[in-house]
């Protein structure tokens, strides 16, 4: 692995401690750290295909989307979105992870077959 890879893990990894020390024992100066560090992650998290937004439900029978980042220090009553924001970390760092490996060691997604995708409909 390279060291921009191993840089960006080691970077996650702290923002993951950070969001456990900030869950258990919030500070105003661990918030400004950690609402730096997660502009950075989400941004990362996103150029992995990581991202993931919760869907609510809203007035008449509707859906809206809420972005767990900018939602994160104001979340609804009774909501924590660190174990949201934590997974998409991991997910994260095994993409990373598998990125840095080479083509032969990923599995490959097997070509569907046309007549089972068609008896599914």
């Amino acid at each position: 692995m390279d060291s921009v890879r191993k840089r960006e893990i080691a970077r996650f990894e702290n923002i993951q401690t950070l969001l456990l020390e900030f869950s258990s024992a919030p500070n105003f100066e661990a918030r400004v750290v950690l609402g730096q560090e997660l502009v950075w992650a989400k941004r990362k998290i996103a150029e992995n295909g990581c991202l993931r937004r919760l869907v609510i439900p809203a007035a008449n029978g509707r859906q809206k989307t809420m972005d767990i980042f900018d939602r994160y220090f104001d979340p609804p009553p009774g909501e924590s979105f660190t174990s949201d924001v934590i997974t998409m970390i991991e997910k994260t760092k095994s993409v990373i992870r598998l990125s840095a490996q080479p083509d032969i060691d990923r599995p490959r997604a097997q070509p569907l077959d046309p007549l089972h995708t068609a008896a599914r409909r």
